[in-house]
C-alpha cells in the first residue's frame, strides 16, 4: 500500500489528486484509490502560490500517519455512498441487511436446518421448507408485517430468499401446523444442548389474541379478551416457560376458552412430549382452582399459586391478617417486607401450605386502589340506579350495593370496604413445595413476569396481533411462526447475559441487527463486487462507534466475525458463516423497514 500524487487533465483542465495503490489478489492488479482531491491546480495556482508545496506535504503526512489516512478514507467512502443515493435517499444506494446472520447461526445451533431439510427430503417437497421457515421466524423479529409484505421483503438481505413465492409461505404455514409437537420437541432438544436449563420450575400463564374478524370456526370465538376486544373474535394461548424466560411449549385453544381449563393440558402434553420429572408449576390466582390443583398433584407436579384471601376459612384468614408469628422482616429504603409460613392449609381437601408476605409499598398502593374504587362507587349512587346498573360489575361497582326492600336503589357496601381495608399489603400464596423455604417460593412466584414479558414481546416485537390470516391450519402455523421467532428472541438475549453483556435490552439487540446493513460497490475496475459497510442511516460509520462495537461484539457470540468497513463480497459471506445461499448483489435493493402491512 503506497500513496501518490496523481494529475489528470480533463477539457483543458489540470486536476490533482493523492491516491492510495492496493494490490487487490482477487482482481490480480493494483487499483487506485483517491484520498484527497484538489480540484483545478491551474487555477488554484493563481489564488494559492503555494498550494504544490501543500500537496507535498500532505503527501508527506498521509505516509507518516495512518490514522488520517483510514479517516479520510472513510470520509472518501462515505462521500461516495451518498453520490449512489441521489437526495440521500438509502433506498437507492443498493442497501443489504446481515444482521438477520445472527438468528440464523442460533438456528443453526438449535438444529432446525437439519430438522426442516429432513422433513423436506422426507416428503418431497418441491420448494426449500428450511429457507421459507427461517425467513418468516426471522422476518417476525426483524420486520413483523403481514404474508405478503414479508414476502416483498426477500430481496432486502445479503442471503438469497429470491426462490420464495408468495404460495411456498403460505404453504409452509400448513405444514407447519401439523408439526408443533416434533418441531418444540426438537427446540428444547436444541435449547438443552447449547446450555445447561434449569427444569425445576416451569411458569405458566395465558392470554388472548384477537382478530380482524367477527367470524367465528373452531379455533375463532368471541370470549373474555384480556386487550378489552369485546366485539372480535379471538384465540387463547397458554404458555409454558422455565425460570430464564425461554419458552417450553404452548398451545392454543378456541377463543371461548377459560383461563383455568388450559393449565392441565398444556403442562400434561408437555411432560408427555419432554418426559419432565419433578417439577414445580407457577400460576397466577387466575389459574387457582380445586379441580387443577388436585390433578396437578396427582400428576407429581408441585405447584405455586397465588391464593385470594377472601377464599380462605375464616380462622385461616385471621391468622393471614394477624401481625404476630412474622418470621422474616427486613427494610429496602423506604420499604418494609414481612414474611410468614402458616401450618394451616389453603383448602382442607388439599396438602397445600400458606405463605404470607406484606409490604408496606404494596400496602400504600393497594390504599390507593381501594380509594379511587371507593369514590367512583359513591359517585356512581349519586348519579342514580341507571349508572349503576350501566356501570361494570368488576370495578368500583362491587362496592355497592341493593337496598334492603327497595328495588333499583343503591347504596355503598361499607363492611367489603372495611374488609379490603385490612387486607391492603397482604399477599398469600399457596404451594404443595414442603422443602423450599418461603424466600424460595416467593421468589419463583415473582418470576411470572417472565411469562407476562413474553406475551408483551409476542404482541407488541412481533406483531402477533392482530390476526390476519384466518384458516385453521394457518392460524396455527402463524402461532408457531410467532412461537419459533420469540423462542430466537428470548434465547439470543440470554445468551448474550451469560456472556456478561448486560448493557443490550431486547429492543436495543433487534434494533442493532436491523442497522447491520450493506451496500455493494461495483464498476469497471472490478471483477469482484466489495461490499461496504454502512450505519443504521445508511452513511459509512466511525469505527470506534459504539453501536458498531456492540453489534461485533454480540455477533461475535454467536461465531460471525467483525465485518470491515471494506469487504470482498466472498470474505462477508465466509464471515457470516451460514448454511444459506448468499446473493449475487448489485448496486440495486432497498432497505427494510418495520411494516405492518
Amino acid at each position: 500500500m503506497s500513496f501518490r500524487i496523481k494529475l489528470m487533465k480533463n477539457k483543458g483542465r489540470l486536476y490533482a489528486a493523492i491516491v492510495e495503490e492496493t494490490y487487490n489478489p482477487l482482481i490480480k492488479r493494483s487499483s487506485g484509490k483517491t484520498i484527497r482531491t484538489y480540484g483545478d491546480l491551474n487555477k488554484r495556482r493563481l489564488t494559492e502560490p503555494d498550494i504544490d508545496e501543500r500537496i507535498q506535504a500532505d503527501l508527506a503526512e498521509l505516509r507518516a500517519n495512518a490514522d488520517l489516512a483510514e479517516r479520510l478514507k472513510a470520509q472518501t467512502l462515505k462521500d461516495q455512498v451518498a453520490t449512489c443515493a441521489p437526495n440521500n435517499k438509502p433506498d437507492c444506494a443498493g442497501i443489504y441487511n446481515y444482521g438477520i446472520a445472527l438468528y440464523r447461526r442460533l438456528w443453526e445451533r438449535l438444529g432446525l436446518d437439519v430438522w426442516f431439510k429432513q422433513y423436506r427430503r422426507n416428503h418431497r417437497l418441491k420448494f426449500d421448507f428450511d429457507l421459507a421457515a427461517f425467513f418468516l421466524a426471522a422476518l417476525r423479529i426483524l420486520a413483523p408485517c403481514s404474508k405478503k409484505r414479508t414476502h416483498e421483503y426477500r430481496g432486502n438481505f445479503v442471503f438469497d430468499f429470491s426462490s420464495l413465492t408468495q404460495a411456498d409461505l403460505y404453504e409452509t404455514l400448513g405444514l407447519l401446523s401439523g408439526s408443533k409437537d416434533v418441531l418444540i420437541r426438537n427446540v428444547n432438544k436444541g435449547i438443552a444442548d447449547i446450555y445447561e436449563r434449569t427444569m425445576t420450575v416451569a411458569l405458566y400463564d395465558c392470554t388472548t389474541f384477537y382478530f380482524e374478524s367477527f367470524d367465528s370456526d373452531e379455533l375463532r370465538a368471541r370470549g373474555m379478551s384480556k386487550e378489552n376486544r369485546t366485539n372480535e373474535v379471538q384465540v387463547v394461548m397458554g404458555l409454558l416457560v422455565d425460570a430464564d424466560g425461554i419458552p417450553l411449549d404452548y398451545e392454543l385453544f378456541r377463543g371461548n376458552t377459560s383461563e383455568i381449563k388450559t393449565l392441565l393440558q398444556v403442562v400434561r402434553k408437555h411432560k408427555v412430549n419432554s418426559g419432565l420429572g419433578k417439577v414445580t408449576v407457577v400460576a397466577d390466582r387466575g389459574l387457582n382452582c380445586k379441580l387443577n390443583l388436585q390433578h396437578l398433584a396427582e400428576e407429581g407436579f408441585d405447584y405455586i399459586v397465588a391464593q385470594s384471601i377472601s377464599r380462605l376459612k375464616k380462622d385461616v384468614k385471621e391468622r393471614v391478617l394477624s401481625e404476630e408469628n412474622w418470621e422474616h422482616s427486613e427494610r429496602f429504603h423506604e420499604d418494609v417486607f414481612k414474611m410468614k409460613r402458616l401450618d394451616a392449609r389453603a383448602d382442607p381437601e388439599r396438602d397445600a401450605g400458606i405463605i404470607v408476605t406484606w409490604s408496606l409499598k404494596r400496602h400504600h398502593h393497594d390504599l390507593d386502589v381501594l380509594e379511587e374504587l371507593w369514590t367512583k362507587g359513591k359517585e356512581l349512587v349519586a348519579k342514580g340506579a341507571s349508572a349503576v346498573e350501566t356501570s361494570m360489575k368488576h370495578g368500583s361497582r362491587q362496592f355497592l350495593k341493593s337496598k334492603k326492600g327497595k328495588k333499583g336503589e343503591y347504596e355503598v357496601n361499607t363492611s367489603l370496604y372495611e374488609k379490603r381495608k385490612k387486607q391492603a399489603g397482604f399477599y398469600v400464596i399457596a404451594t404443595s413445595n414442603k422443602d423450599a423455604s418461603p424466600q424460595e417460593i416467593f421468589a419463583n412466584l415473582r418470576r411470572l413476569w417472565r411469562v407476562e414479558e413474553c406475551f408483551r414481546v409476542l404482541k407488541s416485537n412481533l406483531d402477533a396481533r392482530p390476526v390476519f390470516v384466518w384458516t385453521p391450519e394457518h392460524i396455527r402455523g402463524h402461532f408457531l411462526v410467532c412461537y419459533l421467532a420469540l423462542v430466537l428472541e428470548r434465547l439470543s438475549c440470554h445468551l448474550i447475559r451469560m456472556k456478561g453483556i448486560r448493557d443490550i435490552s431486547p429492543h436495543k439487540l433487534v434494533e442493532l441487527m436491523r442497522q447491520q446493513n450493506v451496500t455493494v460497490l461495483s464498476g469497471r475496475a472490478r471483477s469482484t463486487p466489495i461490499s461496504l459497510r454502512l450505519g443504521h442511516d445508511g452513511s459509512t460509520p466511525e469505527r470506534k462507534n459504539a453501536d458498531i462495537a456492540s453489534a461485533d461484539a454480540v455477533m461475535q457470540i454467536f461465531g460471525i466475525a467483525p465485518v470491515n468497513m471494506m469487504e470482498a463480497y466472498p470474505d462477508l459471506k465466509n464471515k457470516l458463516a451460514c448454511r444459506l445461499p448468499f446473493a449475487a448483489r448489485e448496486a440495486t435493493g432497498g432497505i427494510i423497514r418495520r411494516s405492518r402491512g
